[in-house]
């Protein structure tokens, strides 16, 4: 490994607490990469970011969740979401909006498979729009 590849595991230890091991991977192979990467993890997760922390943590958690990252990586964000003044009931809000999101996806294609043209869209225009309350029957 090379001197930058050490630095830079360093330093994401240093801001992050860990290495994964991609992060020691990339350190060997492709430093730069593994550089502009952590800057970008930096920028978007850092405290200059617009959001607050346990908002940030929450996001990731609910994208690491839906993407299908691993048990690990939620766990790690949800814990730290907490750390940063999330409650457990907000964590759990944050896993069923990822629950609604997953389950969402497979439902999308139900348009597509009744329709009679093979390539027919999902929906005949735009898709309708959301409603917060159920319609009434007449």
């Amino acid at each position: 490994m090379t001197e930058l590849g050490d630095r830079l595991l360093e330093r994401i230890r240093a801001h992050r607490g860990y290495n994964l091991p991609f992060h020691q991977e990339l350190a060997a192979r492709h430093p730069e990469f593994l550089a502009a990467y952590d800057d970008m993890y930096v920028a978007a997760m850092g405290d200059d970011s617009a959001l607050p922390a346990k908002v940030r943590h929450l996001l990731v958690m609910t994208l690491d969740l839906v993407l299908g990252v691993g048990d690990k990586a939620v766990r790690g964000h949800a814990r730290r979401a907490i750390e940063h003044g999330a409650t457990e009931a907000e964590v759990l809000a944050a896993i069923e909006l990822a629950t609604l999101v997953s389950a969402g996806k497979p439902l999308g294609i139900v348009g597509r498979v009744f329709a009679a043209e093979e390539d027919a869209p999902a929906y005949e225009s735009d898709p309708p729009k959301h409603r917060t309350r159920p319609r009434r029957r007449r």
